[in-house]
């Protein structure tokens, strides 16, 4: 008997072993208000993720109703992930800005609540950003 239920317990471990909660083929963002000058504006951050490690960083301002500055690639990299415990995983953005220098974020993510939590190493200070399942976005 013992064998049998074992034999039938190695498919269902083979198979659960193979699910991930991989990154690639989401898209995650984020909106902060922002003030220069007496004014204020709304700055939102896109993460997109790829299939092939690699993280796209999207940024635009509006203001009300209106777009100031459409959306534009902001930084581009890879990043990294590893599981840490349940559903929640560790992540690490490697990216570099268009002006060159350094876009490196580390956080934890849960897809299951669909919430991201991200900031510069050494900082306290996180970054929250929410899972859009509904985000079309052409993946090359």
């Amino acid at each position: 008997m013992k064998k049998n239920t074992l034999l039938l317990l190695i498919p269902l471990l083979l198979l659960t072993s193979c699910v991930s909660n991989k990154l690639n083929k989401t898209v995650w963002y984020n909106v902060t208000m922002m003030q220069e000058n007496g004014v204020y504006g709304n700055v939102g951050t896109s993460l997109v993720f790829n299939t092939d490690s690699t993280v796209v960083v999207y940024r635009g301002v509006s203001i009300d109703t209106t777009v100031v500055v459409p959306p534009f690639v902001f930084a581009y990299g890879k990043y990294q992930y590893e599981n840490i415990e349940g559903s929640n995983m560790r992540i690490s953005l490697f990216a570099t800005q268009k002006d060159g220098s350094p876009y490196i974020y580390s956080g934890e993510y849960n897809k299951k609540d669909g919430l991201m939590y991200l900031s510069v190493p050494n900082s306290k200070l996180k970054e929250t950003y929410i899972w859009n399942p509904n985000a079309k976005v052409k993946f090359k």
